[in-house]
């Protein structure tokens, strides 16, 4: 029993992973889709969107996936009814700067989007199968731990177009880089599907051509080349559904590229806010950096909270120092004054007592001496020329001394005080 559901699963896991010893061996000789990219058709979509540009550019189909999280697939509104097929595609990555560029072939898209197998390369020479069940991709290739990545010697990363191929018949595809084959897969049960192109996020790509081929010729019921009036009535219902549906991702587009805008401007406004507080944070950096370099120059060992507290007490005092200088330029003028005003004043004084002394004298000169006054003076000078005739009568000194001369005595007169 053990047994049986070991080979029970076995064989599930068989159906779903790559079976590289199977290939498909069919001749497919008629060419049934073709694109190359010469003149604008009604095959691609042609986007420019806040997120996709898909543009023909000199004869290629030039794809830029500006999401940076999510794939897109550029679907062909061919119409196919085939099971075995061969697709070819000729595609080259740009120089976008992000590592994590991809672009490959997508086919086997079912109808309620839940299915499709994709075969695609990316720039480091590796590639990888994936199946889409539901909303989620399994790898068919490699290992998980590597997203399913394997590397290949046949991808060229020169900047040349790779030509990715995927043959399949009976729910088995081999799949082939530049006309080597690579790995093959199995997925049954898979009904026609349509086909396309994969471009991964944030990747720029080109299309050198498109092309589908087969075992037998596509009946001109299926041509999807036909117009819209020749359709039968179920092709114009799946047709115009399909249009919906396209119109339908292009409004969802439309929506997110205007939420897109008005988060951008909102952004915006944010930014300039940003700038404006950081603006204001380089500033107080500034004065941060200055406390900072007195703390560690002047205080090294001080406590942060003392240091703050000092701070703000420096700051305090030099603001009560700047009132203190003003105040003292104010006393220092005042001196200045007073001292001027004192030195006129002491001046003037002097003066006034010089005219005072001045006027004493001029008054004592014009007073005459008293009697008593006079009859001592006169006593004094009489007893002056006896001494002096005393003198006169002594021999006289050889000659060789000099002759004394009587000088007359000065006869000082006293000024009386005038009583009041």
């Amino acid at each position: 029993m053990i047994l049986k559901r070991f080979l029970l699963s076995l064989n599930a896991l068989l159906i779903v992973f790559q079976i590289r010893a199977q290939q498909v061996n069919e001749n497919f000789s008629v060419q049934v889709f073709a694109d190359d990219f010469s003149v604008e058709t009604n095959q691609w979509d042609y986007l420019t969107t806040s997120e996709n540009l898909f543009v023909l550019d000199k004869g290629e189909y030039f794809m830029h996936r500006r999401n940076e999280t999510k794939p897109y697939a550029l679907v062909t509104n061919w119409k196919n009814d085939l099971t075995v097929f061969q697709v070819k595609a000729a595609l080259k990555l740009g120089p976008a700067t992000s590592p994590e560029q991809t672009i490959g072939i997508i086919f086997y898209i079912q109808s309620d989007g839940k299915g499709a197998l994709v075969f695609e390369i990316n720039k480091d020479k590796k590639f990888r199968v994936k199946q889409l069940t539901g909303a989620y991709y399994k790898f068919l290739t490699g290992e998980v731990t590597d997203a399913g990545w394997v590397k290949s010697k046949f991808i060229d990363i020169t900047g040349a177009y790779n030509l990715l191929e995927a043959k399949s018949s009976a729910g088995v595809t081999d799949f082939y880089i530049n006309g080597n084959y690579v790995s093959s897969a199995t997925v049954q049960d898979y009904a026609p599907g349509a086909m396309g192109i994969l471009i991964g996020p944030d990747t720029k790509a080109k299309a050198d051509y498109f092309h589908v081929y087969a075992t037998r010729a596509v009946s001109d019921d299926v041509n999807a080349n036909r117009q819209f009036g020749e359709l039968t009535p179920s092709e114009k219902i799946e047709f115009l559904l399909g249009e919906n549906e396209k119109l339908k991702r292009q409004i969802a587009q439309d929506n997110v590229e205007l939420i897109k805008q008005q988060a951008d401007l909102k952004v915006s406004t944010m930014e300039e806010q940003v700038r404006k507080i950081e603006s204001e944070n380089e500033q107080l950096t500034i004065e941060v950096n200055s406390l900072r370099t007195y703390k560690n120059d002047v205080i090294k060992d001080m406590d942060e909270d003392v240091f703050l507290t000092l701070s703000n007490s420096v700051k305090e005092q030099v603001e009560v120092n700047k009132k203190l200088n003003k105040f003292i330029e104010e006393i220092r003028d005042s001196l200045t004054a007073s001292n001027k005003r004192y030195s006129d004043l002491k001046m003037k004084q002097v003066n006034d007592l010089i005219e005072q002394q001045k006027k004493i004298q001029a008054k004592k000169e014009a007073i005459p001496a008293t009697k008593e006054e006079q009859k001592s003076e006169t006593a004094k000078v009489s007893a002056k020329k006896e001494e002096a005739i005393k003198i006169s009568d002594q021999p006289k000194m050889a000659s060789t001394d000099k002759k004394v001369e009587a000088k007359p005595m000065p006869v000082k007169t006293r000024t009386a005080i005038k009583k009041v």
